[in-house]
């Protein structure tokens, strides 16, 4: 949706997308790595705007793309803290951390943020 790209989280944004390109988990096939540019390429021609509701999400909220979760394929439990600690920074500075892409294992460090969060 062509959301400002930031490696800071800044304060008063609302919600940050972090892609979590993780697949080393998967008991099939593979692939959920690709997720977070799948979605981030499919979404260049998104603007907020939702013609069914007549509304604009950013005329209500402001978010930014704080990029993807720096992860190891070979050492999942380090992508976990990594996907954690991302998630923790985010929450820290009141904003709401949205996820793309990934496999079923990243909902663990997902969850373990929101924990300590709430």
């Amino acid at each position: 949706m062509r959301l400002p790209w930031l490696d800071d989280m800044p304060e008063g944004i609302d919600f940050a997308i972090l892609g979590v390109p993780i697949d080393g988990a998967s008991t099939l096939d593979a692939g959920q790595r690709r997720a977070p540019a799948a979605i981030r390429d499919a979404s260049v021609n998104r603007h907020g705007y939702d013609p069914v509701l007549d509304v604009n999400i950013f005329d209500h909220l402001q978010g930014i793309d704080f990029g993807d979760v720096p992860v190891s394929p070979c050492y999942i439990e380090d992508s976990y803290v990594s996907t954690q600690l991302l998630a923790s920074e985010v929450y820290a500075k009141g904003a709401v951390p949205i996820f793309l892409g990934g496999d079923h294992s990243v909902t663990l460090p997902e969850l373990r943020a929101t924990a300590a969060e709430h």
